[in-house]
Formats: C-alpha cells, structure tokens, sequence
C-alpha cells in the first residue's frame, strides 16, 4: 500500500486488522471505517482496498480450516522450488501439454 511514511504504521494496522477478522460482515464495517477515516489522507490507497476488498476477502467464505493456508503463499513458494530444477534441465516446451507435464498436472 502506497502510503507518506507519517501515516503508514497506524493504517496500515487497521487495514491488516480489517483483513484478519474471520467473518465478512464484521470485516467490512471495519474497512468502511478505515474508509472513512483515511479517505482524505490517503485517497489513492483506499480506492485500492475499496477496489481489491472483494478479492482479498474470497478466502473468509470458505471452511476455517483452509483460509490460512490459502491466504499465505507458502503452497505457491514450495511449487516453484519443485518447478525451478526441473526447467533448468528442460529449457525448451514445445507445447502446451510438455509444460503442464514438467508441473506434473497430466
């Protein structure tokens, strides 16, 4: 979030606050009132959450028990070790179908 260094550390606070909260009702009363009250400050940055709320949020209406591994990018970071030695032998895909074998999806 692009914010002057004098209002980054309470905003941002409250915005990450909004985004932990386990139920979509109660986290969207929360960003209306970081909307609120930082709007004037920082109206770049909360069109942004205005905009991204949605997408940030698709996770909280799922079961508890996947949100955090679906909100962290822990299973997109262990993907790409496994990916990376592989391409380096490989270099070259002819199609579609050879790339997906490489991630082991056929």
């Amino acid at each position: 979030m692009r914010l002057p260094k004098l209002w980054q550390t309470e905003p941002r606070t409250k915005i990450r606050a909004t985004l932990a909260i386990p139920d979509l009702v109660t986290a969207g009363l929360l960003r209306d009132q970081v909307v609120s009250q930082y709007r004037v400050k920082t109206t770049r940055s909360i069109t942004m959450l205005e905009q991204a709320f949605g997408d940030i949020t698709v996770v909280l209406g799922l079961p508890e028990r996947y949100r955090k591994r679906l909100r962290t990018t822990s299973r997109v970071e262990c993907l790409n070790e496994e990916t990376r030695p592989r391409d380096r032998i490989v270099r070259i895909y002819p199609c579609w179908n050879s790339v997906a074998r490489i991630l082991g999806r056929s």
